[in-house]
């Protein structure tokens, strides 16, 4: 890969969660695909985790950066959530060593798009709705130029409990364009047992969290490489 490192020549290892779904049972690898993740961006030293061939650093932006609300870089990632999400797609090399944790899609390419986020400091919630908006409606322009011979997915691992119409009108129109739109469920919906925007707009796949529980209450990494047991999903539960 020209970085001084190559993950075929890592030790792969399966994390128990990937395990559990079958990734190591899937032919689907990513390749064709582009995920374009709208999150927090990529830390600023990716290149130690994840494969450069894999990132396609010429389409990754940061809105908060261009629209003045900070001055953080796609490739500057201050809280590692969206380098997280990252590394939950395409795998990734445990800091400098000689592991690679594998992937769900590991010949996938990576748009990192850094998203507002929050409201307060001058941003709004309509400001914040639509900048998610704008994201998608800039994943759906390189659907149709750039980025057209590949399968498009946009992934958000965020919510809000409230939509706009240009929020609506941005995922309806890239599922038309055939990009599909994947979010988090969302950690509060607006009421008990609901989801957040914009998992539950109609348009949208949304994921949940799920646990294994003789390994965790949550997102704990007891016995990480734990082969899981196939067809019993017995201690599956949901969060």
């Amino acid at each position: 890969s020209g970085q001084g490192w190559d993950k075929t020549q890592l030790t792969q290892v399966l994390p128990w969660w990937n395990d559990l779904i079958d990734v190591e049972q899937q032919s689907y690898t990513g390749d064709g695909s582009v995920v374009v993740i709208i999150d927090t961006g990529l830390v600023a030293n990716w290149q130690d985790y994840f494969p450069v061939e894999n990132i396609l650093t010429e389409y990754s932006r940061s809105y908060t950066q261009e629209l003045g609300k900070d001055n953080v870089a796609w490739d500057e990632d201050t809280e590692g959530h969206g380098t997280a999400c990252t590394g939950t797609v395409i795998g990734y090399r445990i800091g400098s060593s000689n592991t690679w944790v594998k992937g769900v899609a590991e010949d996938a390419k990576i748009v990192m798009i850094r998203c507002i986020y929050w409201i307060g400091g001058g941003v709004t919630e309509t400001e914040m709705l639509n900048n998610w908006a704008d994201a998608i409606n800039y994943a759906r322009s390189l659907k149709g130029g750039a980025l057209s011979s590949y399968n498009m997915i946009v992934s958000m691992s965020l919510g809000y409990d409230n939509t706009n119409a240009a929020l609506d009108s941005a995922i309806a129109n890239a599922e038309n364009d055939g990009i599909v739109i994947s979010t988090s469920a969302g950690n509060d919906g607006p009421a008990a047992g609901t989801t957040a925007y914009p998992a539950n707009n109609p348009d949208v796949t949304s994921v949940g969290a799920c646990g294994e529980a003789d390994h965790t209450g949550a997102y704990g990494l007891t016995g990480i490489y734990d082969d899981m047991p196939e067809n019993d999903f017995s201690k599956v539960f949901s969060l």
